[in-house]
């Protein structure tokens, strides 16, 4: 008797969605033929190979070249990439046709090391039409317009996160038409190819519009470099923008009527030199369609200095949702009566006439069960306007 195969893929998809589902998958693809190709579809859908680790991908490529098949099933994939593994990266991305999501680093890094940085070994776009997500971590790009050449073939973009990325060349641009200093571009091997302006390699016309941009650990130059210089990939119509220690002021000055999510960490760098207040025409503009703000902080002293990026708050009309995350979190933290006070106070506002505020949600992260009530006691025009939500985990 045999399992029809409708039900043998529903058996392995019910196995699929755990986390340490990866051996029970591989047990699967031994037990009968029948099981194995949607359990080898579900294995290969997610790959991250691992960092520091220069073997992962030849091995990886060579497991590609040996089971053409499998390339089909990724659409999730994170790897090193690297000037010495560039031609076993490449090759994998030749193959996986269907890939949606690329995440892309120089090597595992230290979580403190915000600075360090590698030379970009791309030397051609991804050339994925299917991508819809890029992620790419620690990279030294020649100059904002190579990273954009980078991107412009991956015309289902939707998100792009730069992480600790930089340029070589620390020049703003104010047109893309601007004259470029000749630059010697090498090859892997370090022999000069051709002399060119890198102005010259990009097309005019837009053909990528972004609705998701992420910038962690990036320098304000870098954002301008990149604001100046993108125009095959347009940055003037996102829906969500995310900064983690990265200024967001010329980014909103081009997005604040479009912006429905912004989200802004702050860990490590001196608040008063990564935020200014944003000017009044911005924020007028971010007011027409700003609906769910998130902070992320160390400590609850820096939410006041933050939430003073947006003066008073009231061009905040349409702001539904404030969160707040706390990743970490320790008991002395919820001594601090008076930066609560102040939150509660400049958030006030919100509640009024004309605002449509219905939750300001605060992830506390491991705390004493104690903690919930005294931060209700410290905030009372939230806790009274009924829309403070207050989570500690289990």
């Amino acid at each position: 008797m045999q399992l029809p195969q409708e039900l043998v893929d529903a058996i392995v998809d019910e196995i699929h969605p755990f986390t340490d589902s990866a051996p029970s998958l591989k047990s699967c693809a031994l037990v009968a033929r029948s099981f194995r190709g949607q359990s080898q579809k579900n294995l290969f859908s997610v790959v991250k190979l691992k960092e520091n680790s220069p073997a992962s991908a030849i091995r990886f490529n060579n497991l590609l070249s040996r089971s053409m098949h499998l390339a089909v099933y990724v659409s999730d994939l994170s790897l090193e990439c690297h000037s010495k593994n560039w031609e076993s990266v490449a090759h994998i991305l030749s193959a996986v046709s269907n890939l949606t999501r690329l995440r892309l680093t120089p090597g595992e890094m230290d979580w403190f090391q915000t600075g360090v940085r590698r030379a970009a070994p791309f030397p051609a776009d991804f050339s994925l039409p299917p991508l819809r997500i890029i992620e790419l971590c620690c990279y030294e790009f020649l100059d904002a317009f190579q990273l954009q050449s980078l991107l412009s073939s991956s015309t289902k973009l939707e998100a792009l996160t730069l992480d600790n990325i930089g340029f070589s060349v620390p020049r703003i641009f104010n047109a893309v038409g601007d004259r470029v200093p000749k630059l010697t571009v090498r090859n892997l091997t370090g022999s000069p190819i051709d002399s060119v302006t890198t102005a010259a390699l990009v097309p005019r016309d837009t053909a990528v519009v972004l609705s998701n941009l992420t910038f962690r650990n990036v320098t304000g130059s870098t954002i301008d470099s990149i604001l100046h210089c993108f125009t095959v990939v347009d940055l003037k119509h996102l829906h969500s923008l995310s900064v983690f220690d990265s200024p967001v002021d010329h980014v909103l000055r081009l997005n604040g009527r479009s912006v429905h999510m912004l989200n802004i960490s702050f860990y490590f760098e001196d608040l008063t030199s990564v935020f200014r207040p944003l000017e009044p025409e911005i924020l007028a503009e971010l007011g027409l369609r700003l609906q769910t703000l998130c902070l992320d902080v160390c400590f609850p002293d820096f939410l006041p200095g933050v939430l003073r990026l947006f003066g008073d708050l009231r061009d905040l009309t349409k702001l539904e949702k404030v969160s707040v995350v706390f990743n970490f979190w320790s008991e002395h933290n919820v001594d601090h009566e008076n930066a609560w006070g102040i939150f509660d106070g400049m958030l006030r506002v919100l509640l009024e006439e004309g605002h449509t505020l219905k939750e300001v949600f605060l992830h506390l992260g491991h705390c004493d069960a104690s903690v919930p009530a005294r931060l209700r006691s410290w905030m009372p025009y939230l806790n009274a306007g009924g829309v403070l939500r207050i989570q500690v985990p289990n």
